[in-house]
């Protein structure tokens, strides 16, 4: 729980910065998107995890997350989606 918490915490700093930088403004609307998708994983695993009741997090999609065919699946969308962000990066600029 604490782990995603310092996640969202980055995430949240992450959509802060792509407000502030509108250069190539596909490529931040899709980081955009991407970290809101990752918010809600996010917020989904620390409701499933650690009991709290979030709105609409809680309802919608925490119960996804007792399949553990999806909670895999979720976590390797976070791994493996963030890494291939990190990696490519660095050839947009």
């Amino acid at each position: 729980v604490a782990a995603f918490a310092v996640f969202i915490i980055f995430i949240i700093l992450d959509i802060i910065n792509e407000f502030r930088d509108w250069s190539q403004i596909g490529l931040t609307l899709l980081s955009i998107a991407h970290n809101l998708v990752d918010l809600a994983i996010a917020l989904a695993f620390i409701s499933h995890f650690s009991g709290l009741n979030l709105p609409y997090i809680t309802s919608t999609l925490a119960p996804y997350l007792q399949n553990e065919p999806f909670m895999l699946g979720a976590g390797i969308f976070l791994a493996v989606s963030n890494a291939i962000w990190l990696i490519t990066m660095p050839f947009w600029m």
